[in-house]
């Protein structure tokens, strides 16, 4: 089974990138092939054998993929392979690829129609898987904006090459080398069709004046293909550029006002209560110190939006290699070290402050996360008496034994239970 949907879905990512290469051969192959005529007898066999390489890739997608592909119904995710199978045949993506497939080759055998490409038309429905591609593509994109980008570029590059197949057909419709806006058949047809293709597209002057109705015809098309690309991919970057600069500022503005405005409220409110000047001073450093650090006040309003589970795991992700380095809890399993990762809260001290002091009740107990802490005693209260790094412990918990820790956490749970 494939799971199209998952954006770590590398191998369905990698088999719909090989049906969109698939796909980008029928869609630059058949207008060059029905406008250049490179096909002849001489060289069928070589186009044959790239042509029906594709339709069995085309095949394969429909008979061992696309009809294999997870679906979601109600929320639950339907495995079995006759349900899939038949929701994909009731989709229009069946109908679609069926179509893609339309065995129209079978009339090269009519002499009129021998090696006209034009019977491979419909090969060009299978468009969808590159849509698909894209958008899966889009998703799973740490920076989708290039591949839009990308995409759209794609997409005028094609309309360039489509145009210089109608450039040179009707150079050979009218005459080739007949007047100075045709192809004058000298050099490679294709590579002077494309040069003045994009010439014509991106109106850059200096081009021949068409000298009838047909050619007026065709040079205005040219023209308004150009004007609605570059809008295309003009709009594309200017939104894009945009919409990153607009993320940018506008989520760094609003957490920097809600800190200020947190700030401001406790400000205000010392005022409010008169406290001393340096106890005010001391407030504000902690918020200042604190966006500093960590760009955020409290981390929990955040991750109490999230399921139990998600808020079990983004804290082990952060906690589990500090947890660690506790002597503590190197013993311990990763079960039980689960029930405690989510009673640890984060709290910012800043330089020069008390945590505890001697005689105090301990009722916490302490993990080193960042910085160094500095153990006073003796008579007087200056000697320095210890260092205490990252990883290190204090505090009453981290007196007792591991045992008792753990029969105290499993009579909590039983007692929630």
């Amino acid at each position: 089974l494939i799971d199209a949907r998952m954006k770590q879905g590398r191998q369905y990512l990698l088999w719909l990138a090989f049906v969109t290469l698939c796909f980008a051969y029928n869609a630059i192959v058949i207008p060059l092939r029905c406008s250049f005529f490179v096909q002849d007898a001489s060289n069928s066999f070589y186009w044959f054998i790239f042509d029906y390489l594709c339709d069995l890739v085309y095949i394969l997608d429909m008979v061992l993929v696309k009809c294999r592909l997870q679906i979601v119904q109600s929320g639950i995710t339907i495995t079995d392979l006759p349900t899939l199978r038949k929701h994909y045949l009731k989709s229009w993506l069946f109908k679609t690829d069926l179509l893609s497939l339309l065995p129209l080759d079978l009339l090269y055998i009519l002499p009129s129609l021998r090696f006209k490409s034009t019977l491979r038309l419909p090969r060009m429905l299978k468009i969808t898987s590159f849509w698909e591609l894209f958008a899966l593509a889009d998703s799973a994109c740490k920076n989708p904006f290039i591949l839009r980008i990308g995409k759209l570029y794609s997409y005028v590059v094609y309309m360039i090459h489509c145009n210089a197949c109608i450039y040179y057909l009707l150079s050979f419709w009218i005459g080739i080398g007949s007047n100075v806006f045709l192809y004058d058949g000298c050099g490679n047809a294709y590579l002077r069709c494309f040069y003045f293709a994009t010439k014509l597209g991106i109106s850059i002057g200096n081009n021949p004046d068409p000298t009838n109705v047909i050619e007026c015809i065709y040079m205005i098309c040219c023209w308004m293909m150009g004007t609605f690309a570059f809008a295309m991919l003009l709009g594309q970057c200017c939104e894009s550029i945009a919409i990153q600069i607009y993320d940018i500022i506008s989520t760094a503005n609003k957490i920097r006002d809600e800190f200020k405005h947190a700030m401001d409220s406790a400000i205000q409110l010392c005022k409010q209560f008169d406290v001393p000047k340096e106890l005010q001073e001391k407030v504000r450093q902690w918020f200042t110190y604190t966006w500093k650090e960590q760009k955020i006040l409290n981390e929990s309003t955040i991750l109490n939006k999230l399921p139990t589970n998600l808020q079990i795991d983004m804290t082990i992700s952060v906690n589990y290699a500090m947890l660690q380095k506790v002597e503590l809890f190197q013993e311990c399993e990763k079960g039980l070290l689960r029930d405690l990762v989510l009673k640890l809260q984060s709290v910012v001290y800043l330089p020069g402050d008390f945590v505890c002091r001697k005689n105090e009740v301990g009722r916490e107990m302490y993990i080193v996360s960042k910085g160094v802490l500095l153990v006073y005693g003796g008579v007087d209260g200056n000697q320095l008496l210890s260092t205490l790094h990252e990883g290190s412990v204090f505090g009453e918990i981290s007196r007792r034994t591991i045992s008792w820790l753990f029969n105290a956490v499993c009579a909590e749970e039983r007692r929630l239970l």
